[in-house]
């Protein structure tokens, strides 16, 4: 039997283009669903949950779709997905099981939000130098700072580690969404795959995360060489610096639009493969 490396690799070569299409597609659905969220909010404050709600479950259902077209480019003989109104309910539940997992990193990504934008400067320094101070109380006050901030950006990782796991996990729910099975049926056929997969979804997780270090790291060299000689060496200080500055215009939109294409450069011929490896690594070990 040929391994999921190989399922993916010869799909990639045979459907790039079917295969980034639909990728490029979903991408599009997640920037409208933001506009839309960002547009009601503005109109309507909170009240824009109301509309999210159901732009959210419509995405999902969209999302179910496409990973079975992208199964099918896979296994033409994969069985289809089901009919949208069967996909409700399946998509109310990846909804719900999203913002569980989503949760922990929303309260850190929050409290980022309100040191950055609106608290006073001194708040982070403050609540930093407390959390030293309980851990470490002999320790001097730029100690007890650092280590309060190594413990909050540690809680940031750990945080963004859980919803990535949760994230990525779904997919073998995504991939059970298919013709002919009740929504029992789908979680019952997600805890099979889940079960039969274990390795291949870990080693996978761990081979896209060293792809996507380029993406990352390279588009952010160019804006940081310039503002490298600015910088203090103190985390949160820096992050706000690094707002100010480049609300300022201190960085040239020459090289934010460079560091834009770069990372489409180095993201997007590697998405389809990405998509199409993570559903060999589910589904040709599971089957």
């Amino acid at each position: 039997m040929k391994s999921y490396h190989r399922h993916a690799l010869q799909a990639y070569r045979r459907s790039f283009f079917p295969a980034l299409f639909l990728c490029i597609g979903q991408l599009i659905l997640w920037f409208i669903f933001v506009s839309i969220v960002i547009y009601a909010y503005r109109k309507i404050s909170y009240y824009a949950l109301l509309v999210c709600i159901p732009a959210l479950l419509a995405l999902f259902v969209f999302r179910f779709y496409i990973i079975n077209k992208l199964l099918h480019l896979l296994d033409p003989l994969a069985p289809r997905c089901k009919s949208f109104a069967s996909l409700l309910l399946s998509a109310s539940y990846r909804l719900l099981t999203g913002v569980l997992w989503l949760s922990p990193l929303a309260v850190v990504l929050y409290r980022f939000y309100q040191y950055i934008f609106v608290l006073p400067a001194t708040t982070f320094s403050s609540d930093f130098t407390r959390i030293g101070a309980f851990l470490s109380p002999d320790a001097a006050l730029a100690t007890q700072l650092l280590i309060g901030t190594a413990v909050f950006f540690l809680l940031l990782l750990v945080a963004s580690v859980v919803f990535l796991y949760g994230w990525r996990r779904s997919i073998c729910f995504d991939l059970a969404q298919m013709e002919g099975l009740s929504f029992a049926d789908s979680l019952h056929r997600a805890k099979r795959m889940r079960c039969t997969s274990r390795t291949s979804r870990f080693v996978n997780t761990l081979s896209h995360a060293l792809v996507l270090i380029p993406a990352i790291i390279l588009p952010c060299a160019f804006p940081l060489s310039q503002l490298m000689p600015l910088l203090s060496g103190k985390a949160m200080n820096d992050i706000q610096l690094i707002y100010v500055y480049l609300s300022a215009g201190i960085v040239s939109d020459g090289t934010l639009l460079l560091s834009l294409a770069i990372f489409l450069l180095l993201y997007l011929p590697w998405l389809p493969l990405r998509k199409l490896h993570n559903i060999a690594a589910v589904v040709v070990r599971h089957e």
